[in-house]
């Protein structure tokens, strides 16, 4: 399947390389086959290749670049990933600080009812971070 440039296929392999799994440990391997599934813009590993870039396994860190395959993810509407960028914009980690971005993008993955969105949202309200205090919205979110 990998040889046909199946997304998903490269992603696994891409999991094994990076995790060692059943093959020798090599997050070079592993970037290559994520970029490769990048290719076909399927938002999971969109946001699989962020994390790499972020964190900097097998590649050298490089927030612009986690950035950018984190906000290709979002644009599909991917919960992980506009909850990813929420907490990058609420905390201005690599970003100008912004709530009302962050909370926006904290509605958007809430919208597909995405827990960590949801619980977030609602811890937002409760400490009324960016929002006016909201004891009842808070409550719903939780």
């Amino acid at each position: 399947a990998a040889e046909q440039n199946y997304a998903k296929a490269l992603c696994m392999l891409a999991l094994l390389h990076i995790k060692g799994d059943g093959v020798e440990q090599d997050y070079e391997k592993g970037r290559h086959y994520l970029e490769r599934a990048a290719e076909q813009n399927d938002a999971d590993v969109l946001y699989k290749l962020a994390l790499l870039y972020f964190q900097g396994y097998g590649v050298e860190q490089d927030y612009g670049k986690g950035r950018h395959y984190l906000g290709q993810a979002a644009e599909q509407n991917y919960a992980k990933a506009l909850c990813m960028l929420a907490l990058l914009h609420i905390k201005g980690d690599g970003v100008e600080q912004d709530y009302e971005k962050g909370r926006h993008y904290l509605e958007r993955a809430a919208e597909q009812n995405y827990a960590n969105a949801l619980y977030k949202l609602g811890l937002l309200y409760v400490k009324g971070h960016g929002v006016e205090k909201n004891y009842e919205m808070g409550r719903h979110y939780l």
